[in-house]
This record gives structure tokens, C-alpha cells and sequence, in this order.
């Protein structure tokens, strides 16, 4: 697995309004997700062939997973993660609803999709 020099338990979280908390219920699950090295198993076991979508599985894996813990229920939901400083707090670049539905359209039956 590779290294990061970002570690999300190392994060000082400091609000200027007491009632204005944007996504901090993240911290927790992702450094959980980050000691664990599940962006990294994403990139390593899945596998999209050469098509669209196919590039930075573990980003796009994530930005998922933060998106449905947040409440999000649908491609279009995930948009509300990319304010702020939530990259910051998670440790990647929250990517845009269009390119979760291209990773999404890559998984097919079966045939062309590779978990290893």
C-alpha cells in the first residue's frame, strides 16, 4: 500500500459559529477508512478495463461512500460534499456527480469487470 503524508486523526477541526458544521461527522469514518486503506483496496482489487470511468477507482469509491454516510441517496447528492474544506477533512478531492455516473455506468454484468 502506498503512503500518504495526510492523516485525517491529525485534523484540527475550529468552526467561527458554534451551530455551522459542514460534513465534520465525516472525521471519524474517514480516518477509520484511512488506517484501514480502503482507497487503496479500491484502486488495488477493482479492476474497469480501458472505458470510461476506469481511472482513480478508490477516489471516485470514496467519494461515494462519504456521499451515502452523509445522507446523499443519489449521483446528484454526492455535489453537496465538494464545499468547504471536505477534501481537507477526508484527505481527497471529492469528485463531481458526471464522473461518479461514468465509474458507475462501467460496472456491467460481469463480463468486462474485474475484482481481483
Amino acid at each position: 500500500m502506498r503512503s500518504s503524508s495526510h492523516s485525517p486523526d491529525r485534523i484540527s477541526v475550529t468552526f467561527d459559529d458554534d451551530r455551522v458544521v459542514a460534513n465534520a461527522g465525516l472525521i471519524q469514518p474517514a480516518t477509520l477508512a484511512d488506517h484501514l486503506g480502503l482507497r487503496e483496496l479500491f484502486d488495488e482489487y477493482v479492476h474497469l478495463g480501458d472505458g470510461p470511468g476506469h481511472a482513480n477507482v478508490g477516489l471516485k469509491a470514496m467519494t461515494l461512500v462519504y456521499s451515502a454516510l452523509a445522507g446523499g441517496d443519489c449521483i446528484e447528492d454526492a455535489d453537496r460534499m465538494r464545499v468547504a474544506a471536505t477534501a481537507e477533512v477526508l484527505g481527497h478531492g471529492v469528485r463531481a456527480p458526471s464522473t461518479l455516473g461514468t465509474f458507475l455506468r462501467s460496472f456491467t454484468n460481469g463480463t468486462q469487470t474485474v475484482i481481483a
